[in-house]
């Protein structure tokens, strides 16, 4: 055999090794990082759940423990024990499952949901539970677990009454569970089955993407294994601390492992291997392609080029260890040249250039950085509403209307945001480099006609609570008398963070305290908003660039898309925006919108007759207040129309069954949510049949099947928190007196810019 022929078999020999070698190696290092990144991925969605789960729980404790002081306090004021019924009227009042008053020997005496004759003896569930009773304990809670009664996932806080010869115990039936499993389920086409279970086993929720689950092994109880596979399937199990860590009532139900009451939950989860075959599959057949290519290009270059190998053998032999030995695909032979080894070495480089790049491009597909930007947008626009919802939730139990109304509108707020969240994240850009949506973004919602005044003073009293803290800051509304019933065609969400950020803005350039004040007026067919503070100001040559995008001022971490945001937003409801400021006097922002006809339902004026009767239904002493000045102010003390007031049904009902109305000389003026009253106000002027002379007088005017059933009924409308604003005539022989409503404007100087 001629030394050529040897060459050539040596280096085909050596080629086809290499090709195969960095095939293997190539294949078993990217089969194991697809692996390992399918594992992270799906461990890294199971801790978001736990952790949501964890949270919700934690704010349902919270939620439980206020609705117990809430009611001891009710109770406290009330003779004897509370009829079943009254307990119900207390369970919906405070949106709870269940309330039950137990006696000392264990006993339920009252509940709201099971005859108390058929219950079991509490001290049956637990026997430290008489630790409520002897003044050993003040409070007792159980974690999630299904009720005893019903089976349905529930948790329950318990705590004695001041004589501790009662003992109140209130369930909370959670759906939040069930919600947030299926829309993990439904997040990913992967997740085959997902299920929360305590250390027992016992099923707390299971929900399942599949009709037939055939191959998901039930759960095993005791500890979490972690990650396992079995049958086709990736099995993650999480261990999920509670807020009750040990658990007396659930050892008794065998919830616990046995001989322990130490609680805990496990969420477990089923992820399909399909995708991750699919991919291994694919990285296959496309080594095995290379190979082959590399093999042929092999044969015929040792062919050709067997004289010239020996010289140089010795270095490809070399860069081929290293490669082996490095599992480095970066490393690359380099052999300089123009001879046939020289080329064999550069489509050897070559080759490895090209799974260089398919090992990136692998990993770079399974890079999700989109929860990290829904974080992001929910920690700066949940910011104001969240803080309101904090400083009310520690205030008084019994809270007045207005306090009610402000945690209404920050409920509203969040829900609202979470919505425009779920729709931004179905719409996230292809590029995971971008951490900012844009604000020129498709809207969310469409435009609606809204009343500004009631919207705006609403938000300022989410400011003013934010503040709140901070003495020097003073943030206050000034209407002019023409500004009641301005309404304007926007989308209410947006609005409302372009305004929180002008009114944060003005905080931040407070630096030393000062006043903000956010006027509003009304032009013939435009609307003007001004939000005006004495900070620091703004320089004039700063001025140009600020609604810019990227362009800040005065802030260290400022994005520069406060502004930028809020002139697009404008522009595209046909407003504008406009900045004046003074370096040293302050700043004052402009908001232009343009006017639109108010709704059929909002009631423009009020109008009279001297000999009127005006009937006021309210259970807030002061609306009542706010009417009665306002019709004495108009006519004076014991003349004009005659004013009666009602702060109960019960009360008002008398009345009409002792005086039936008469349409043509009464006005009712009636209130949606009357407390401690199961019917609304709607309902009550529907069962009195006085629906042509009543208007409803409600904080709850945005809600749209309230709106719905007053267009029914032919009821007119009044935000009630512009019920010292509606103008009022009342006409008699004399001539007509009308209710004047104050108002006035300031000037202001300094360097203006129109955007």
């Amino acid at each position: 055999m001629k030394f050529a022929t040897k060459i050539f078999i040596s280096l085909f020999l050596l080629s086809v090794f290499i090709a195969v070698v960095m095939t293997f190696l190539s294949y078993s290092l990217m089969k194991d990082t697809l692996a390992k990144n399918y594992e992270s991925r799906y461990r890294a969605l199971s801790v978001t759940v736990s952790d949501t789960l964890t949270a919700l729980e934690q704010s349902t404790e919270r939620s439980m423990k206020t609705s117990l002081n809430a009611i001891t306090e009710h109770l406290s004021h009330m003779e004897g024990i509370p009829t079943n019924e009254g307990l119900k009227v207390l369970r919906d009042g405070l949106g709870m499952s269940s309330i039950e008053i137990v006696r000392k020997d264990g006993e339920f005496i009252r509940s709201t949901d099971f005859p108390t004759a058929k219950s079991y003896n509490l001290f049956s569930f637990c026997d430290k539970y008489r630790n409520l009773f002897n003044g050993q304990s003040s409070y007792e809670r159980t974690p999630l677990m299904p009720s005893a009664m019903h089976g349905r996932v529930t948790k329950y806080s318990l705590i004695p009454l001041p004589d501790r010869k009662y003992a109140l115990n209130v369930g909370f039936e959670v759906d939040f569970l069930g919600k947030t499993l299926t829309s993990a389920l439904r997040a990913d086409k992967n997740i085959a089955s997902i299920g929360f279970y305590t250390p027992s086993g016992v099923r707390l929720g299971q929900f399942s993407n599949q009709s037939s689950e055939a191959g998901l092994q039930e759960m095993v109880k005791g500890e979490p294994r972690g990650i396992s596979y079995s049958n086709g399937y990736l099995i993650i199990e999480t261990q999920v601390p509670s807020e009750v860590r040990h658990c007396c009532e659930c050892a008794t139900k065998k919830l616990t492992l046995a001989g322990t009451d130490e609680f805990f939950y496990t969420l477990r989860m089923a992820v399909s291997l399909g995708d991750l075959h699919a991919a291994i599959a694919s990285l296959r057949w496309t080594l095995l392609l290379i190979m082959t290519l590399l093999i042929l290009v092999s044969y015929f270059a040792a062919s050709w080029l067997a004289s010239r190998l020996v010289s140089k053998i010795g270095q490809v032999n070399q860069k081929t260890e290293q490669i082996m030995n490095s599992k480095d695909l970066s490393v690359r032979i380099n052999l300089t040249g123009t001879d046939e080894i020289a080329s064999m070495a550069h489509r050897f480089d070559r080759m490895l250039e090209i799974l260089q790049e398919s090992q990136k491009e692998l990993v770079q597909l399974e890079n999700d950085r989109a929860f990290a930007s829904v974080a992001n947008q929910v920690a700066h626009d949940i910011r104001s509403p969240l803080t309101a919802l904090d400083v009310i939730s520690h205030d008084v139990d019994e809270l007045a209307e207005d306090k009610r109304i402000l945690i209404r509108s920050a409920v509203s707020r969040i829900k609202d945001i979470a919505n425009n969240l779920l729709v931004t994240k179905r719409n996230f850009q292809k590029s995971l480099s971008t951490s900012v949506i844009s604000s020129e973004s498709k809207p969310s919602e469409s435009p609606s006609v809204q009343l500004l005044p009631s919207l705006i003073e609403t938000l300022v009293s989410e400011k003013r609570v934010q503040f709140r803290s901070n003495l020097q800051i003073r943030i206050e509304t000034n209407f002019d008398a023409n500004t009641y019933g301005i309404f304007s065609s926007i989308e209410l969400n947006e609005f409302k963070r372009i305004l929180s950020n002008l009114i944060d803005n003005s905080v931040e350039a407070s630096l030393f305290g000062g006043n903000i004040e956010i006027r509003l007026s009304a032009i013939e067919d435009q609307i003007l908003i001004s939000v005006t503070d004495t900070g620091r100001g703004i320089p004039a040559s700063i001025l140009p660039k600020l609604a810019v995008a990227g362009e800040t001022y005065g802030k260290t971490e400022g994005s520069g898309l406060g502004l930028h945001h809020a002139k697009v937003w404008l522009e595209r409801w046909g407003g504008a925006l406009r900045i004046i400021s003074k370096e040293g006097k302050g700043t004052t922002v402009f908001i232009m919108l343009p006017r639109v006809d108010p709704p059929s339902w909002f009631v423009p004026r009020i109008e009279l007759e001297t000999d009127s009767t005006i009937v006021v239904v309210d259970d807030d002493t002061s609306i009542h207040q706010i009417w009665q000045r306002r019709f004495e102010a108009l006519t004076g003390e014991g003349l004009g129309p005659k004013i009666l007031h009602f702060s109960t049904a019960a009360a008002f009902h008398d009345w009409l069954a002792i005086k039936p109305p008469s349409a043509c000389s009464m006005l009712f003026l009636v209130d949606y949510e009357i407390r401690g009253e199961v019917s609304n106000g709607l309902d009550i002027i529907e069962s009195a049949q006085i629906q042509d002379s009543s208007i409803l007088v409600t904080s709850h005017y945005e809600e749209c099947q309230i709106r719905e059933r007053c267009k029914r009924l032919g009821v007119r409308l009044i935000p009630k928190a512009m019920a010292g604003f509606v103008p009022i005539t009342i006409s008699s022989h004399a001539g007509v007196h009308q209710m004047p409503v104050q108002g006035h404007r300031e000037s202001s100087e300094g360097n203006t810019h129109s955007i």
